[in-house]
């Protein structure tokens, strides 16, 4: 009797492992163990080869002691973040390594990723996906952005496929998880017919709540303070403002960098004037963008649409990180389909010079944020932030005006 048991969960499992090589799930896998290996072979070379990973597991330590985020200590993310922090704890009690759960957990997200380009599109989409992963590895397995973006990139699925809930669940994770997904809700709203754009709203707005009520009610200082945290920082060395710091110094204008809020700020006259723009115009290219939308009423076009918000932030926000471009990295799949094959293609190409110039900038300058600045790192931000420009008239010159076309309710 037992070899019997014995023998068919045998037969089962040859089942099962030929099935997961016939639909290509283990080459899949095996591309993302070889992302994974390129990311550590060139992170190995800066100056944080891990990315933000101790600092996630510094806060899930405090946790596990039974801190209270935002009341017992600071943290820079809104809450979503937390699951995603406190599982590789729940790992490292067996294996001793927070960072080994964490990247076990991040390539899960790479390869479902793969796998649903694969499934959902074509094999020239995985390749060109991979290719920009490739030279992009590192913000993709070490750090939490890529959570944001697959949870954002699963919104815009759903709300494709006229699942228009799940759509507005998905969006309030990635918000709270990352905030920045936020931007893209005015391009959604114009795709939804108009029968269900208070009822997206109603649960995005329900969601938020929840995620956010409870910290608010234990530490409503806390919680404050870390909104206020972000708005009082300095011009980051990697933003896209930071460029006019490094353009001014090639006139002769001194620059120095600084450790501020947890990260490092760029230092040159005027700034502060600088860092106040920057915000300014953040909050126009937004409301000017969603206008433009607006006024195309191209409502079929959603995913260029949030990649032009997208782009907008990344471009004027005074603390942008490189992380940011995972966002429009994975925008490319579904705005792809929207462009054509020969557009897609050109659309590919731009994203690919941008990551390729961050990975060049990590690469080879990433000890300048613990040292004086370097001219070629300033050179490369002023470069990647020209690229980013011409990427969003690029794609706001795609949006072109066609009939009014929204998704249909089901």
């Amino acid at each position: 009797m037992k070899s019997s048991y014995f023998n068919q969960a045998i037969a089962h499992t040859k089942s099962s492992l030929k099935r997961f090589i016939a639909s290509g799930d283990a080459a899949l896998l095996w591309l993302t163990f070889l992302l994974l290996f390129v990311a550590f072979v060139f992170s190995a070379r800066t100056a944080q080869p891990f990315g933000d990973i101790p600092l996630y597991n510094l806060y899930a330590s405090n946790i596990w002691r039974h801190a209270i985020p935002y009341r017992d200590f600071h943290i820079e993310y809104p809450p979503g973040v937390l699951p995603f922090i406190l599982l590789p704890q729940l790992v490292s009690f067996l294996t001793k390594a927070y960072s080994f759960g964490y990247i076990v957990m991040s390539s899960s997200v790479v390869f479902w990723l793969l796998r649903d380009t694969y499934h959902r599109y074509d094999r020239r989409r995985v390749v060109l996906l991979s290719l920009l992963l490739l030279v992009f590895g590192r913000f993709a397995f070490f750090q939490l952005d890529i959570f944001a973006a697959a949870a954002l990139y699963l919104c815009l699925r759903t709300l494709i496929d006229h699942h228009f809930g799940s759509s507005a669940i998905l969006l309030a994770i990635a918000t709270l998880i990352k905030a920045y997904p936020l931007v893209c809700l005015p391009a959604m709203l114009l795709v939804l017919p108009k029968d269900q754009v208070w009822k997206y709203l109603r649960i995005l707005s329900t969601v938020l709540v929840i995620g956010l009520l409870p910290f608010v009610i234990i530490s409503p200082a806390g919680f404050w303070y870390s909104i206020a945290y972000h708005t009082g920082r300095p011009v980051d060395i990697s933003s896209g403002p930071a460029a006019v710091g490094f353009m001014a110094h090639l006139f002769g204008a001194p620059i120095r960098a600084v450790f501020s809020h947890g990260s490092v700020a760029l230092i040159f006259p005027g700034a502060h004037i600088v860092g106040l723009l920057s915000s300014i115009l953040l909050a126009i290219g937004l409301i000017v963008t969603s206008v433009y939308l607006f006024i195309q009423k191209n409502h079929t076009q959603v995913a260029l649409g949030c990649l032009a918000l997208v782009m907008v932030f990344i471009i004027f926000f005074k603390v942008g990180s490189p992380q940011y471009l995972l966002v429009p990295v994975l925008l490319y799949l579904p705005a792809s389909n929207e462009l054509g094959n020969r557009n897609s293609g050109k659309l590919w190409l731009r994203l690919f010079l941008i990551v390729f110039v961050v990975f060049v900038t990590v690469l080879f300058y990433s000890i300048w944020k613990v040292r004086a600045p370097q001219l070629g790192g300033g050179l490369l931000v002023i470069i990647r932030t020209a690229l980013e420009v011409e990427l969003l008239a690029w794609v706001l010159g795609k949006i072109k005006s066609v009939p009014t076309k929204k998704i249909a309710s089901n």
